[in-house]
């Protein structure tokens, strides 16, 4: 990434320099010209450098091809970076986080809040989440309530997220409270021990998929398919809830019934049915496997869907522990008549979070759309477009002169526009590198920055290469 950083600064401080420093040119018989500066030459060769479009080419020439190098009053033709006034991220000004309250001892049971909303990965953060466990473990609430209302996010960050509420669940009593939990967030709460439920709560869903720069969602390979079915299982293990579950979240070749016989029982298909396996009779919700063929009970989970289960459905199957309006009815539910709130820091901190987050992504979209405006050119720009024909000569197979000069134009101006990009991938990294949580989008920008560098000197050498063209 830092390197990346520096070659766009390298390349911005060379274009300043390019008059001084190349100051030869250099035309070819066939009428092409370079502007630039000679580094080798001898009677058979000359190796000229070429500053075109942020980039310096090396390119040899035959004594033969040569029709003059001059030097002087000649300019060269560097593309100039896209003019900024002002540096925009300096106007980002995002006030400090509020003050810890202070330690209050309660004489009632306690509950403390912690928000779980909008995307994982961004908006949650495990290392925001952590930093709330610690603040709760200072004021030891009877319950800390992980209150779930987001709709997903970012795959990789579950991992971590799953490993705090590991830690801590043998040092506090957590319990997911869920308005809404779909795909990471879903997940998360599985690691739970205890999980309740609003009654027009949706849980499940766990759509795999990352998120690319500036916010594009992307399907993964069934690699990673795999490692997050193995997520899931293992975060459902933790919260002590079926794995089964948590894999027909993900898999949507599964298939699960809810039975109610001697206890409620969950069945899948024969795929996943193990001969002579006999399974206890038990009251409480359970997996049992069977054949197809013996298959009843209330499907709720068809092949070819995702398992997503409204909150009568979650208790029905033993993941969750009841159905609540609000938190008095919860503590009543839980045997903590009458709690009240103890009153933290991760509220306050967590809307500190969300206001300083809407200023630096509003920056970044910005960036975003901007940055995609300059791809559209530059693929409308592109000198390979199947549409637009070239002229050759017979028996050379060169570029006639009308067909050079049109494949260097659109070159030039595809160039250009790829230059534009990635001062917005740059912009966009300044932002993402000086907030520690944003860390993630930084490494994506860095790899998209490469891509379109690559992209660029891509263009420039087609445009300078021995080609059909000589």
């Amino acid at each position: 990434m830092k390197r990346g950083l520096v070659a766009v600064i390298v390349t911005v401080v060379f274009l300043s320099l390019a008059v001084s420093v190349y100051s030869e040119t250099l035309k070819t018989k066939d009428g092409r010209v370079f502007h630039g500066k000679v580094l080798e030459q001898d009677n058979e060769k000359v190796i000229f450098e070429v500053m075109r479009f942020g980039a310096t080419i090396r390119t040899t020439f035959s004594r033969s091809d040569i029709l003059s190098i001059t030097s002087g009053d000649n300019e060269p033709e560097p593309v100039k970076p896209p003019k900024s006034s002002k540096e925009k991220t300096s106007t980002i000004d995002i006030a400090p986080e509020p003050p810890s309250p202070p330690v209050i001892k309660y004489d009632k049971p306690t509950y403390y809040i912690i928000p779980f909303e909008g995307k994982v990965g961004t908006r949650v953060l495990a290392s925001h989440l952590e930093r709330y466990l610690e603040d709760a473990m200072k004021r030891k609430p009877s319950v800390v309530l992980i209150v779930f209302d987001s709709p997903g996010g970012i795959i990789n960050e579950v991992g971590k997220l799953v490993a705090v509420i590991k830690k801590y669940n043998s040092r506090l009593k957590i319990v997911a409270y869920v308005r809404n939990a779909l795909s990471a967030a879903a997940i998360t709460g599985l690691a739970c021990r205890e999980i309740y439920f609003e009654p027009q709560a949706v849980f499940g869903a766990a759509t795999a998929y990352k998120m690319t720069v500036f916010g594009l969602p992307e399907a993964i390979s069934e690699k990673f398919q795999s490692v997050w079915r193995a997520q899931a299982r293992s975060a459902a293990e933790i919260g002590g809830h079926n794995p089964l579950l948590a894999e027909a979240m993900i898999d949507a070749n599964m298939e699960l019934y809810l039975v109610k016989n001697t206890g409620s029982e969950l069945t899948i298909d024969s795929s996943r049915y193990v001969p002579g396996q006999r399974t206890p009779d038990r009251a409480e919700p359970r997996i049992h496997k069977i054949e197809r063929s013996a298959r009843r009970g209330k499907l709720i989970s068809a092949r070819g869907k995702l398992l997503t289960l409204t909150s009568s459905e979650a208790v029905d199957c033993g993941l969750g522990k009841g159905v609540v309006d609000n938190y008095d009815q919860l503590g009543k539910k839980m045997g903590f008549t009458g709690w009240v709130e103890c009153k933290g820091h991760a509220v306050a901190l967590d809307e500190h979070w969300e206001k300083a987050l809407s200023i630096y992504m509003k920056r970044i979209n910005d960036l975003g759309l901007e940055f995609n405006r300059n791809m559209m050119k530059a693929m409308e720009s592109n000198p390979e477009t199947p549409n637009i024909t070239y002229k050759y000569y017979r028996n050379t197979g060169k570029f006639t002169p009308e067909s050079r000069r049109r494949w260097r134009i659109l070159s030039r101006k595809k160039s250009i526009c790829l230059l534009k990009a990635e001062k917005n991938i740059t912009e966009a990294i300044k932002i993402t590198q000086k907030v520690e949580q944003l860390s993630s989008v930084t490494e994506n920008l860095d790899i998209l920055l490469k891509y379109v560098n690559d992209a660029r000197m891509d263009v420039i050498a087609d445009m300078n290469k021995a080609g059909p063209d000589g």
